[in-house]
């Protein structure tokens, strides 16, 4: 009787972990965390507000293709058509608790961005480039857009880059010049914690890499490859 009682406490508590794992994750955030990646990336990320709507066209009169509504350390995202059930859905990072929540930027034009608003069928849409008065205790970012480039000079050097998941060997060499002829600085390392940035150039970066075991070398990497997929990510949580 008393194993019997065990068993199903122990099956309670594993479908209770079942439900409750993926939604600490979740609330927990998450960011980037493969190469090749199923998300676009698109040209840049758009920092988004926690109401955004999404427009047909570059124009506040034109066609509503969705509203978006997300909260303070929730995980839920609200959706106008109720086509969107999970922020994963629609950011490329997300992080309710720092109020971070970034979505991929396909084009630009004079005070407006194109995003992809649901990464599963890749839908797109306008949403207007404006200052929300909501800025918030955790960063001034929320309604402003970052090609990947400034993204990485302006707010990645400041926090450090780590590598995606999947990224081959081949492209995760230190080299002594911004070239993937140049020669191989150090090749392997056993447990890397950080990349800090010190210069930008083109798709290079020159690091600093936080090793825990083989010390701080300095050299080249790249940071996006030759079809623009990004190869490192910042460390946003």
């Amino acid at each position: 009787m008393k194993l019997n009682l065990s068993i199903k406490i122990i099956i309670v508590l594993l479908l209770t972990l079942t439900f409750i794992a993926p939604a600490w994750a979740l609330l927990r955030g998450f960011s980037p965390d493969s190469y090749p990646s199923t998300k676009t990336f698109g040209l840049g990320a758009y920092f988004s507000p926690k109401e955004v709507t999404i427009y047909a066209e570059p124009k506040l009169d034109s066609q509503v293709l969705e509203k978006l509504e997300w909260q303070f350390a929730r995980v839920q995202i609200d959706s106008l058509t109720g086509n969107i059930a999970s922020p994963a859905d629609v950011f490329i990072t997300f992080y309710p608790y720092k109020e971070i929540a970034m979505m991929a930027v396909k084009d630009e034009v004079d005070g407006w961005v194109k995003v992809i608003y649901n990464q599963r069928d890749k839908s797109e849409g306008w949403v207007p480039l404006e200052t929300p008065a909501e800025k918030t205790q955790y960063n001034n970012l929320v309604g402003s857009f970052y090609t990947w480039y400034d993204f990485m000079f302006k707010i990645a050097k400041r926090r450090g880059v780590y590598f995606l998941p999947g990224v081959p060997k081949k492209l995760r060499k230190l080299r002594g010049q911004p070239s993937d002829d140049a020669n191989i600085v150090r090749y392997n390392f056993t447990y890397v914690r950080s990349l800090d940035i010190k210069v930008i150039r083109g798709n290079w970066m020159l690091v600093k890499i936080v090793d825990l075991e083989e010390g701080s070398p300095i050299g080249w990497i790249r940071w996006r490859d030759e079809d623009g997929q990004l190869l490192v990510f910042c460390n946003m949580d």
